[in-house]
């Protein structure tokens, strides 16, 4: 059953009528759930947000620059002049930093991609809206972009669920706000999300980071061939489809929070949307 929804899933990107070819890498393997915690928070850690904030913001510098690999408690007491043991104390756990710090610089971008996709009235134009957001904060935010899009698949197990939790969430988001009549599977929705996560990921490590948002066309249409179809997707996303522009009313968010809740999960199985 589920082949056949990934069948379906890569038949709607290619549509000949369309013109439109989308190559779309393979999504890794179906995200897994994990427990999640307060977001920004360092478990086991008993230092003011200023503390905490200080030696997150140096952890994700050095990530940034030397790698997942580069990151340890040794090389942010050097940075931040402390010693190696206060620092211990403060980030117990690697891994569990790394998700802190994406978590701490991913809120602002949250907001903003939240903020477009809700101004739009018409759910492509809104999907369009939120994917040019997020392309715009990465491009703004070379740290976190070096972070979410290269670091996240260096770690270990701990981050890998971390993404895996972030994947369903988006991909929840995508059922839940779909037009009714055309609402993707989720299986087909996770595909999307993380075919958006594979290109926006392989751009980076091509370095082509810096320029996100001339891949905003191509993230919109993997996003919305499923759902409205290979012709309207690519009229929605940017590309000339005879001058005609998709139009498909956007669940509300009342509408979608009822529809989550009958999304056939129940709530300790479904993934917290991000920033909820």
């Amino acid at each position: 059953e589920e082949a056949g929804e990934l069948a379906s899933w890569v038949l709607s990107l290619r549509d000949s009528a369309a013109g439109v070819a989308v190559a779309a890498p393979m999504p890794s393997a179906r995200p897994v759930s994990a427990a999640g915690g307060e977001a920004g928070a360092l478990p086991g850690c008993d230092t003011s947000p200023v503390e905490s904030g200080t030696v997150l913001a140096v952890a994700a510098e050095i990530a940034a620059s030397e790698g997942y690999a580069g990151v340890s408690t040794e090389r942010i007491a050097r940075e931040l002049g402390l010693d190696k043991a206060e620092v211990g104390h403060r980030v117990p756990d690697r891994e569990e930093c790394m998700i802190a710090a994406l978590e701490v610089r991913g809120r602002r971008v949250i907001a903003e991609v939240r903020a477009a996709f809700s101004a739009q009235a018409e759910w492509p134009a809104a999907v369009r809206a939120g994917v040019t957001a997020l392309c715009a904060a990465l491009d703004a935010d070379p740290i976190l972009a070096r972070l979410a899009l290269g670091v996240v698949f260096e770690a270990g197990p701990t981050l890998t669920a971390w993404r895996s939790e972030k994947l369903l969430g988006l991909a929840a988001l995508v059922r839940v706000t779909a037009p009714p009549e055309s609402r993707p599977t989720r299986l087909a929705a996770e595909a999307s999300v993380a075919g958006v996560w594979a290109l926006l990921a392989a751009a980076h490590q091509n370095k082509t980071g810096g320029q996100l948002r001339g891949r905003v066309g191509a993230l919109t249409y993997l996003i919305l061939a499923p759902v409205i179809g290979a012709g309207p997707a690519a009229a929605a996303a940017g590309r000339q489809q005879g001058g005609a522009k998709a139009s498909v009313p956007r669940t509300s968010a009342r509408e979608a929070a009822g529809r989550s809740r009958d999304d056939g999960r129940s709530t300790s199985e479904r993934a917290p949307v991000p920033g909820c």
